[in-house]
């Protein structure tokens, strides 16, 4: 439906991959890209409930199950399995796999549901912590569909000074806690129906890898150090371009093959890059965080994603398509079953 949105999403999600693998020369591009994932994430997920399934509730809510669970468990599977058969798997303690020695650990990783923590020592999928926030955030929109729009929109709007609160106030990561901010600010660009001339959407998205990559760089920001002054302002300043940008990002037009596949690759690209950078600096044994590590990463991330594409990603998003497109809710799932030629290649 989003044709040019599916680009960013690609982009963003190998953003994220290139900060894991080269973390010195991309220090904060992948919390950047989180950030502009959560607002995407508020912009679509309203998009939704209000476009598509409004008054269908529990379509919604299967809908989003089929989204996020079956290509996350997927992943978490690779991941139990390197955690059973890499006995040395502590060596590599930056891509190594948490291993969870309590039931609540399990379930956590398991269901992901309701968990806050964002430390990716805790999670089996390490990208976990942030879609945890993620579906939060669902929640909370979910919720405040059935509220008129008017307190919503109050509701939203009280949610975008948190990152001045956080960083002045409260002296706290807003990376961590201030996800409500891109999030509201996501919903708001779906609700106020904000459009800036075309030119300025065009330069604030022309602008954004710069705020991404050279900004942070060249003001010494560390993904270690969250306390550098005017670093709050750089995820700020990220999520205001998106902010501007998304009335072109979101222009319906019918997505051609390469833009379905960018976006059909986005998610397990997030999701499984970890466990290929662990495999590499194993087998190949590189040491530290250098441009071939991230280069191969890269090209054998793709490919497992688009395996998991293959397997996963299409049949799952046969059925949602039925699901979103048929306006009767009294059907079970096994009605939404695609046919085998759906998820062809």
């Amino acid at each position: 439906m989003y044709s040019r949105m599916n680009f960013i999403r690609f982009f963003l999600a190998w953003t994220v991959l290139a900060s894991h693998t080269h973390i010195f020369a991309f220090p904060i591009a992948g919390m950047l890209a989180v950030w502009c994932f959560f607002l995407i994430s508020g912009f679509l997920v309203s998009k939704i409930l209000y476009d598509c399934y409004k008054d269908r509730p529990r379509d919604f809510l299967v809908n989003r199950f089929l989204r996020i669970f079956p290509t996350y468990w997927a992943a978490l599977s690779i991941g139990v399995i390197l955690m059973y058969t890499q006995t040395d798997i502590e060596s590599q303690s930056r891509f190594s796999t948490f291993e969870p020695t309590r039931i609540s650990q399990w379930v956590r990783n398991i269901f992901i549901f309701g968990s806050s923590d964002s430390n990716v020592f805790q999670w089996i999928v390490k990208p976990a912590g942030s879609l945890a926030i993620e579906l939060n955030w669902y929640l909370i929109l979910f919720i405040g569909s059935f509220f008129t729009k008017r307190w919503l929109r109050i509701f939203l709007i009280c949610m975008l000074p948190i990152p001045v609160i956080l960083a002045l106030a409260v002296k706290s990561p807003i990376e961590i806690f201030g996800a409500g901010f891109p999030f509201a600010l996501g919903a708001l660009a779906y609700h106020s129906k904000f459009h800036s001339p075309v030119i300025l959407q065009k330069l604030a998205l022309i602008l954004l890898p710069a705020f991404l990559f050279l900004v942070p760089h060249y003001m010494g920001f560390s993904a270690f150090d969250n306390t550098k002054p005017g670093r709050w302002l750089n995820f700020i300043a990220v999520a205001l371009l998106l902010y501007i940008a998304m009335p072109w990002l979101a222009t319906e037009k019918p997505a051609g093959r390469l833009s379905k596949l960018a976006g059909e690759l986005s998610y397990p690209l997030f999701l499984i890059h970890f466990y290929v950078a662990f495999i590499i600096a194993k087998v190949w044994q590189f040491q530290g965080e250098t441009w071939e590590m991230l280069t191969t990463v890269s090209a054998l991330s793709l490919l497992a994603s688009y395996l998991l594409v293959i397997v996963i990603e299409r049949p799952i998003g046969a059925i949602r398509t039925r699901i979103r497109n048929n306006n009767h809710s009294n059907k079970s799932v096994t009605d939404f079953l695609p046919t085998s030629q759906e998820i062809q290649p």
